[in-house]
């Protein structure tokens, strides 16, 4: 199992850990400003 840390604590991933090359899956988060952000937001900046 693979393990990354968190403010100095180690905690075990439970799924795969990104990979350097392939393409990330679409997720949302919100910002500081209280607004979904998705990675799909992006997509016309890259």
């Amino acid at each position: 199992m693979k393990q990354v840390t968190l403010q100095g604590n180690p905690m075990n991933v439970v799924d795969t850990t990104p990979v350097v090359g392939h393409i990330a899956p679409d997720f949302c988060l919100t910002s500081s400003d209280f607004l979904d952000i998705s990675l799909s937001n992006f997509l016309e900046s890259i």
